[in-house]
């Protein structure tokens, strides 16, 4: 498991994306699917999952994301099985 353990502001998803797979020990295995599992009240993604061969297929990677009250990212776990 790899985790996001310094100050990283994003203005938006692509962004952490973007920091996400070019930071190492952070990028997502390949993958042609992800879905966001749940939401918080202000419909911020507060879990996503990837996997490889769709939506049926094979889990790569799921992301845990944390967000203030401004809808600002706070912290952002990557687990990968």
């Amino acid at each position: 498991m790899a985790k996001i353990s310094e100050s990283v502001e994003v203005a938006n998803l692509s962004e952490l994306g973007d920091y996400i797979d070019n930071t190492p020990g952070l990028a997502i295995p390949t993958h042609d699917y992800f879905e966001i599992t749940s939401e918080d009240a202000n419909h911020n993604p507060l879990t996503i999952i990837y996997k490889s061969g769709g939506s049926g297929g094979t889990l790569v990677a799921t992301i845990t994301l944390t967000w203030d009250a401004n809808n600002n990212v706070t912290s952002g776990t990557l687990t990968k099985p």
